[in-house]
């Protein structure tokens, strides 16, 4: 694998070059050990007031998924924005109403079942659509999610297949 320093110090190769491409200045990517481990070691919220795309909010702790929301998001013309923690996701949303919420139900940084409750008992916020998506093992977590409001729980698998379609959905309803 062939590595090429960048003014920074850190070394990329071409994946890596296409991911940061994709998302920079969003995510920076780091290099470790012997150069073939690499970690997406920052992931920034852009928020752009001049933007007149439709903003989705998405609450992950896989940077690597991150990646495909964003590339889904901005072929269909939408902003994705992303929060770190489950107190950003409350003042990104509550800022900047989102036409939709995607959350990762198994993500264990972001408390998504505290962020569902408090979502829609949100006057604002109770009728923004909510997607999670969670692994195929996990039933008791996806019958937990419709409870709690999720409007559309979907396999990881499922969800990553149709993302573009959902996306889709979503700004023909905005």
């Amino acid at each position: 694998m062939s590595f090429q320093r960048t003014d920074s110090g850190q070394k990329r190769d071409g994946f890596g070059k296409k991911l940061q491409s994709l998302f920079n200045p969003f995510i920076c990517l780091t290099y470790i050990g012997n150069g073939k481990s690499m970690f997406m070691n920052e992931l920034k919220s852009p928020r752009r007031a001049e933007s007149k795309k439709p903003m989705i909010m998405v609450l992950l702790d896989n940077l690597f998924f991150a990646a495909k929301i964003s590339h889904g998001a901005d072929q269909s013309g939408l902003r994705a924005v992303y929060a770190k923690n489950p107190e950003e996701a409350v003042e990104i949303a509550s800022a900047e109403r989102p036409s939709l919420i995607i959350m990762d139900l198994d993500a264990t940084k972001c408390s998504p079942f505290v962020l569902l409750n408090r979502f829609k008992a949100d006057e604002k916020l109770k009728s923004v659509p909510i997607v999670g998506f969670v692994s195929h093992v996990n039933t008791g977590v996806q019958q937990e999610a419709r409870e709690a409001g999720c409007d559309r729980v979907l396999v990881r698998s499922v969800f990553d297949r149709n993302l573009v379609s959902i996306f889709d959905e979503i700004l023909r309803a905005t």
